[in-house]
């Protein structure tokens, strides 16, 4: 792992990379509101979606009020303890209180994301 088992040098490059995550996230909403009705007829012109948009309609409105989600996942969790803590880490609470903090801290960035 990256950070050697320093914690300090863990939490500076899990937010970089979080900021990374970030950017590449408001990419992809930004790429996705480009689309147009006639990119996917039978999606935004003919209901698929749940309703129905002309050909010079915004698929942006689709999105908007939570009918859209951008999510981050913690894959890698448990080996991220495992580097700190050893391969039996599970009933370790430093280590439980670890892992926590790491999915504190994505919801926290996270949350106000989509407001």
């Amino acid at each position: 792992m990256q950070a050697e088992g320093d914690m300090n040098k863990f939490w500076q490059i899990f937010n970089e990379r979080l900021n990374i995550a970030k950017d590449a996230l408001v990419y992809r909403v930004n790429r996705c509101k480009q689309a147009t009705p006639a990119n996917a007829p039978i999606l935004y012109m003919y209901g698929a979606f749940g309703q129905r948009l002309g050909s010079d309609e915004t698929v942006d409105t689709l999105f908007k009020n939570k009918r859209a989600t951008v999510s981050l996942g913690y894959i890698g969790l448990y080996e991220t303890a495992a580097a700190f803590y050893g391969n039996s880490w599970e009933n370790n609470e430093k280590a439980k209180e670890f892992t926590l903090a790491i999915v504190k801290e994505l919801k926290n960035s996270y949350g106000s994301m989509g407001r």
